[in-house]
C-alpha cells in the first residue's frame, strides 16, 4: 500500500513539475520576444486586431481542432505592406485523449496581392496515394518537379493554374518545405507544429517577405 501511495506521489510531483516548467519556460519565451520585438522597432500584441482575425478566422489552419488561442502577436505595418507574426495553440481531442499543437504563423496582408484561393504544402508519398483514390491536386505535367514537389489545391482550378505560371513554380520550388494558404489579398505562411524562437524573428519575416515578392509579382 505505502508503495502504491509512493509512485502515484511521485507521479503526481512529476506532472506538478512539468506544469511549472512549461509556464516558466513560456513566461521566458515572452520576455525574450518582447525583448527582440523592441529592438526591431515593432509592435507586440496579446490578440490579432479585429481586420487580421477576421481574416484568419477564414483560413483552414483556424478551423483546426478547438480551445484555439493566439499569442505574442508581432505587428509591421508599412501601409502597403502589413505583416503579423504571431503563436497559434489548438487542440485536438481523441475520446479521453487530448493532444496540443504549437506553432507559429505569419500573416501578411497587401492590396498589391490578387491571388486565387489556394493551399499549397509539401507533398508526400502518402498523398500521391491518396491521389490514386480521387483525392485532389492541382499537377503541371509541364513541370513534374513542382508537381512533385507540392500539394497545390484550390476550388477555381484554372485560375489557380493561371497565377501559378512558371516563373512563380521556379521560385517556390526553392521553398519546399513551405505551407501557404492564401485569401485574394492575404495568405498565411507557417510550418507545422514549428515555433519560432526570438532569434528566428527576423528570418521568418524575412522569409515571408521573400514569398510575397513571388506572389505579387506581375
Amino acid at each position: 500500500m505505502i508503495y502504491m501511495v509512493l509512485i502515484w506521489g511521485g507521479m503526481i510531483l512529476v506532472g506538478i513539475g512539468a506544469i511549472a516548467w512549461g509556464i516558466l519556460a513560456e513566461k521566458k519565451r515572452r520576455e525574450t520576444i518582447a525583448q527582440t520585438v523592441e529592438e526591431l522597432g515593432l509592435r507586440l500584441a496579446s490578440d490579432l486586431d479585429e481586420s487580421d482575425r477576421n481574416v484568419f478566422d477564414t483560413c483552414q489552419l483556424a478551423q483546426q481542432g478547438h480551445s484555439r488561442q493566439v499569442s505574442n502577436v508581432i505587428v509591421a505595418d508599412s501601409g502597403e505592406l502589413r505583416m503579423v507574426l504571431f503563436d497559434y495553440l489548438y487542440k485536438i481531442s481523441n475520446g479521453k485523449n487530448s493532444t496540443t499543437y504549437k506553432q507559429s504563423v505569419v500573416l501578411v496582408r497587401s492590396p498589391a496581392l490578387r491571388m486565387p484561393e489556394f493551399t499549397i504544402s509539401p507533398e508526400g508519398f502518402f498523398h500521391r496515394i491518396l491521389e490514386m483514390f480521387g483525392a485532389k491536386d492541382i499537377d503541371f505535367e509541364e513541370d513534374r518537379v513542382f508537381s512533385d514537389l507540392f500539394l497545390l489545391r484550390g476550388t477555381r482550378e484554372q485560375e489557380v493554374r493561371s497565377f501559378f505560371n512558371a516563373q512563380r513554380r521556379q521560385q517556390f520550388a526553392k521553398h519546399a518545405n513551405i505551407h501557404l494558404e492564401s485569401k485574394a489579398s492575404a495568405f498565411l505562411y507557417y510550418r507545422p507544429r514549428h515555433r519560432w524562437n526570438a532569434d528566428g524573428i527576423k528570418q521568418a519575416m524575412e522569409q515571408a517577405f521573400e514569398v510575397y515578392r513571388v506572389l505579387a509579382a506581375e
